[in-house]
């Protein structure tokens, strides 16, 4: 099994959580990021402290290292997320531009939905797309 790093706090940073734990200000969310960093600090394992805080394990495990890399400013910060990276729409925008004068896979024509299924966006942002370039569906250029 493996164990988890255990976390030290220096003075500062107890305060500061315990400022940050009893402060009306604070976030639901923020307080118990702040509780588990307290948990671990005092040694219990992960399972212990996601029962005593009602997080997944996973969650105890994922802050108790971006305490552990980042130290207090991870906690108030922003942290980068998982999942779907966002669909930037100046790539979609080239995407289109490129594919448009490509003939399509089936038919003779770009439809509006064949074109946002090979450009991975959804249909509203290429008809966007075709609306500011003056691209017309029935007539696209060749």
């Amino acid at each position: 099994m493996r164990m988890a790093k255990p976390v030290i706090l220096s003075e500062q940073d107890l305060h500061a959580l315990n400022a940050l734990m009893s402060s009306p200000d604070s976030s639901g969310l923020l307080k118990s990021r702040c509780a588990i960093i307290l948990a671990a600090a005092e040694g219990l394992e992960n399972n212990a402290i996601s029962q005593l805080v009602k997080r997944s394990r996973r969650t105890v495990g994922v802050w108790r290292r971006r305490y552990a890399q980042s130290g207090m400013a991870v906690l108030t910060s922003g942290a980068p997320r998982t999942g779907r990276r966002p669909i930037t729409r100046s790539r979609v925008e080239a995407d289109v531009l490129r594919l448009i004068t490509e003939p399509p896979p089936k038919g003779s024509r770009w439809t509006i939905r064949q074109m946002a299924s090979c450009v991975k966006a959804s249909k509203d942002t290429v008809q966007r797309i075709y609306a500011a370039h003056g691209l017309n569906q029935r007539r696209s250029p060749r």
